[in-house]
């Protein structure tokens, strides 16, 4: 492929990746209105009467009332056992050698 063709499919790719961000990513609008770019499709809409808007289209149809039925937070157990396939014994180990002779007396890692 040509070197022409290849930019013109990097930048498609680039461009169809930046779009399906812009409208898929839950925080895009905040990122886009930071960045000054509110006339992209997923910029967040400018602020107007939305509350006045609410009052209307719940008076069009009558009232509307939601129930909600929440319980209190508790604490379970999902989980007691465990079980593990293998050893807990390492694959493969590393030799520490210092740059000068003698002995090592401290090694300043932690596992993780």
């Amino acid at each position: 492929m040509r070197t022409s063709k290849q930019i013109v499919v990097a930048l498609v790719i680039v461009v169809v990746a930046a779009a399906a961000w812009a409208r898929f990513y839950p925080g895009a609008p905040e990122v886009l209105a930071r960045w000054g770019i509110d006339w992209a499709y997923a910029a967040t809409p400018p602020a107007g009467n939305s509350a006045a808007d609410a009052r209307q289209a719940g008076n069009r149809n009558g009232p509307r009332q939601v129930d909600v039925v929440a319980l209190p937070a508790g604490t379970a157990t999902i989980n007691d056992r465990l079980q593990a396939i293998g050893t807990g014994r390492a694959n493969a180990s590393v030799t520490v050698n210092p740059y000068s002779s003698g002995r090592l007396a401290e090694l300043l890692v932690e596992s993780g």
